[in-house]
């Protein structure tokens, strides 16, 4: 064990050293049993792409040292490996995690302090939500399902801390998603005007109509749009597809079950609600008083306080450099246009992300549209542009 942690140590020190400072990640795919896609990460928006578990491709997480906690788990799901040169010249992959335990000065001082980012690609076949208050709502493409992070219920309370988590909304009209979603709506917290008692009542009719989402507030999206979600806020994510950053867990629990997808047999009904809703909880009426900071998600100035859109650092003829995540996290965008070069000083802090559009050279190695890449600490970036323009993505340690 002592030598072959040794000889991982002296290949990720060798790569870093040929690939000056960079390090590159093969793509981390999840999936997940409570939504569809629109086919842009995977297959992921029919029955017929489900895996085994009844789960979809929908999430790419992106140098993710965390494991997807779901109720069917794989073994390492969720986990990023990079690659890495071996002495013979050839490469192979070693799960991210591991290669920081066995090499920490990757992560500088801010062991501990990487966050779980996500791609979500949200989506599926329009459905006809079924509220109480409009008989003829119209078809739309489901968000995720309503839910809240509070933490871990156990014995019918709530341990440890909840997940702090903020969205940013990339450009999806450039290549390779070619995407045009026309009018696209989030709802984020509970309207000022609602009751614990109607909240509670809705709980109830789990799995039996939407009048959860008709509760909440409801904002458009735009590209380079952003917010952020305290923890013990319902939020029920809209359809666009939305990078996500979060403290390092994977806790839920649902409010409400997909939009416009009723199930009809009780004791289906029942089970899901045990396994989605109350997770540990002894009753739906318990949830508010559980898992909910009632003052902030029906906080009347809820945009005010949370909505967060991307911020421009610096421009250029080059393009612009834009700050995307805020309130303890921090993110970063180039979007840079075509042959340019582009260079961020040196950082003490670690960082890494994604090419989201274009191809480009980092530090001279090749970055293809959709690779992921992670530049160690006190590492200058310059980044070279070709014919097309090129968007990257970056996300920073926690400040939290």
């Amino acid at each position: 064990e002592i030598l072959r942690r040794m000889s991982i140590r002296e290949e990720v020190l060798k790569t870093v050293q040929d690939q000056k400072g960079i390090l590159f990640a093969e793509p981390a795919v999840v999936y997940r049993g409570s939504y569809a896609g629109r086919n842009l990460l995977a297959p992921n928006s029919e029955l017929h792409h489900q895996d085994e578990r009844g789960y979809l491709a929908v999430e790419r997480w992106i140098l993710s040292v965390t494991v997807a906690l779901n109720d069917k788990p794989k073994v390492d799901e969720g986990l990023s490996k990079v690659f890495l040169k071996d002495s013979a010249g050839g490469e192979i992959k070693i799960v991210f995690r591991d290669v920081i335990e066995q090499v920490p000065e990757l992560m500088g001082s801010y062991n501990g302090k990487w966050p779980l980012t996500k791609i979500l690609d949200i989506g599926g076949p329009q459905v006809k939500p079924r509220f109480l208050n409009n008989s003829s709502p119209e078809l739309e493409v489901p968000p995720i399902p309503a839910h809240v992070h509070s933490g871990t219920v156990v014995n019918g309370k709530c341990q440890g801390c909840g997940k702090k988590e903020a969205y940013f909304f990339p450009p999806v009209d450039v290549a390779p998603y070619n995407a045009h979603f026309g009018k696209v709506i989030t709802r984020l917290g509970l309207r000022p005007d609602v009751s614990k008692e109607q909240f509670n009542d809705c709980l109830t009719r789990f799995g039996v109509d939407d009048s959860v989402y008709e509760l909440m507030n409801v904002y458009d999206i735009n590209a380079h749009d952003g917010w952020t979600i305290e923890p013990g806020v319902i939020h029920a994510p809209g359809p666009w597809l939305t990078f996500e950053i979060q403290l390092p867990q994977d806790d839920y629990n649902l409010a409400s079950w997909k939009l416009g997808q009723h199930i009809g047999d009780q004791s289906e009904r029942s089970q899901t609600k045990e396994m989605f809703q109350l997770r540990g909880l002894k009753s739906d009426g318990d949830f508010a008083s559980e898992l909910l900071k009632w003052d902030i998600t029906t906080d009347p100035k809820f945009k005010e306080r949370f909505y967060r859109p991307a911020q421009v650092l610096e421009s250029g003829v080059w393009g612009r450099r834009l700050r995307i995540f805020f309130d303890g996290f921090n993110g970063e965008g180039f979007e840079l246009n075509p042959n340019q070069k582009y260079v961020r000083s040196a950082d003490a802090k670690p960082y890494g992300g994604i090419a989201w559009s274009g191809s480009s050279t980092v530090n001279g190695n090749h970055l293809k549209s959709g690779g992921e890449f992670f530049v160690t600490p006190n590492t200058e970036l310059t980044i070279e542009t070709g014919a097309e323009p090129t968007f990257i993505y970056v996300i920073f340690p926690l400040e939290i």
